[in-house]
């Protein structure tokens, strides 16, 4: 567990246009290298579990990657190339000689396309994914944060899911993104952030009612000691407009 200090933000405004509010939560603290590819691990095995058919991405319902612009930390870590939904880099080992091991950069993602509608309440994503020739084709990508030898130095996952609305305009069901959540690792450091729009004035948490957030609080906490679920709802509700 990180004994470093945590900083977390709420932000929580009124959503003059649609009704109910919009909710903005981050948090960030400082990692250890092991916990770094502990976070990898968690993370993709969540993804494997919760949005992967048998260990594959295939095609997407009501949910997609991150917007190109929504990157946490701008630093050394390539640049978003589309609706990225997880990426990892780093450094993996194609051999070894006298004095060790070979080693040869590595990059793995998966971005996400819109593709179609299925009726009025559910809109499809196809999934792309992009890889080097330095990771072996035997190698699973969900297995990138626990296989040795290899060497993580970012990681970000970014996942938006999307909630059935009636919209007067059109006088009809369309679906829109309701809840956002990223997740980033990089030199050392990791950041989070959920963003969620709801139409009433009553609390709620996604790290309880989204399966695969409510995973990655769980693994989140063992890791590095993140209470994203108890702290993201109890900020919310000191905020001062909700009850209970």
């Amino acid at each position: 567990m990180s004994n470093n200090p945590t900083r977390t933000e709420l932000t929580l405004q009124r959503n003059w246009i649609l009704g109910g509010y919009t909710a903005e939560f981050s948090v960030s603290t400082e990692i250890a290298p092991h916990q770094a590819s502990d976070v990898l691990d968690h993370a993709a095995r969540a993804l494997q579990t919760h949005i992967c058919h048998k260990g594959s991405f295939t095609h997407l319902n009501n949910i997609k990657g991150r917007d190109p612009l929504d990157t946490l930390m701008l630093k050394e870590a390539p640049a978003l190339t589309g609706e990225e939904l997880f990426a990892v880099g780093g450094r993996i080992a194609t051999g070894s000689s006298e004095s060790g091991f070979v080693w040869d950069p590595f990059h793995y993602s998966c971005t996400t396309r819109f593709d179609h509608f299925e009726g009025a309440r559910t809109i499809v994503h196809s999934t792309h994914i992009t890889q080097t020739a330095s990771i072996p084709e035997w190698l699973p990508w969900w297995l990138l944060g626990a296989v040795a030898p290899i060497e993580p130095s970012y990681f970000r996952l970014g996942l938006e899911f999307f909630t059935s609305r009636f919209v007067i305009t059109r006088l009809s069901f369309i679906p829109i993104v309701t809840d956002s959540f990223f997740l980033e690792v990089l030199d050392g450091a990791l950041s989070c952030k959920l963003k969620i729009e709801r139409p009433f004035w009553k609390p709620t948490n996604p790290f309880e009612t989204v399966p695969i957030l409510r995973q990655l609080a769980s693994d989140l906490q063992k890791v590095c000691g993140l209470s994203l679920s108890t702290t993201f709802y109890q900020e919310l509700l000191s905020q001062g407009r909700f009850s209970a």
